[in-house]
């Protein structure tokens, strides 16, 4: 399961400066996990009292409801954290991507407090993935016969030094 602090997400993809900012980050995130069964949540902040939320394939849409409760999407990804966990679910099947760190602080507190292992990452790491592959695939496209093993563990290698960094 992939929880992702998606306005944090949108800001590391410059997509904000976008009207439909949100819509194109679902679109991204749609073609980054195509083929992949597994629960994603994207959480959006949101202006609206009553927050929405949607499902998109396997994608969860969260626009978080701007009340006296929830004072940011931060406040939710926290509150799914902490259903996951009680709910049972295994030892890093939660991974939460955000750059805040606060919540990053918070969330790791609460994972500690139950002995669990949880995988964060940051929004920034991430977003070098989706731009990562992104840019495999329009290569493939351009060139016709896509990259040589050679490029692609360099590419791997190139990934894991940002990731384990």
């Amino acid at each position: 399961m992939y929880i992702i602090d998606a306005n944090n997400l949108a800001g590391k993809l410059d997509l904000l400066s976008y009207d439909n900012f949100d819509k194109d980050l679902i679109e991204i995130i749609k073609e980054y996990f195509r083929g992949k069964k597994m629960r994603i949540v994207l959480v959006f902040d949101s202006n609206d009292p009553m927050g929405d939320k949607l499902r998109e394939d396997n994608i969860e849409v969260i626009y978080t409801p701007r009340d006296n409760y929830y004072k940011s999407a931060d406040d939710k990804v926290l509150e799914i954290v902490f259903s996951e966990i009680k709910n049972g679910a295994g030892n890093n099947q939660i991974t939460v991507v955000t750059d805040d760190i606060e919540l990053r602080e918070a969330i790791q507190e609460a994972a500690d407090k139950k002995d669990y292992s949880i995988n964060l990452i940051q929004s920034t790491d991430f977003a070098l993935r989706i731009r990562a592959l992104e840019l495999k695939e329009e290569y493939e496209e351009e060139d016709g016969r896509g990259l040589s093993e050679d490029e692609e563990d360099d590419i791997t290698e190139d990934l894991m030094r940002v990731w384990v960094d």
